[in-house]
């Protein structure tokens, strides 16, 4: 048997940067980088601060190309 309960004892802290270089009007690449910290301040007794399923560096790209007006590759 699995229990799922809220947490009052959270905390998210971090950081998230993007950046956009256009070399044409038709293309474009796009870069993100997200930095998290997170713990849980009230961890059960043995538990763990960890707070799963929250990656503490998240890294994404991403290129855009403009075949006609309207109409968009990503």
């Amino acid at each position: 048997t699995q229990f799922f309960e809220n947490k009052d004892s959270l905390r998210f802290q971090g950081i998230e940067t993007t950046a956009t270089w256009r070399p044409t009007d038709a293309f474009g690449i796009q870069l993100g980088y997200t930095y998290l910290d997170s713990e849980n301040l009230d961890p059960v007794p043995g538990g763990t601060r960890t707070i799963q399923f929250e990656p503490e560096h998240t890294a994404t790209a991403s290129i855009n190309y403009l075949l006609f007006a309207g109409t968009a590759l990503s």
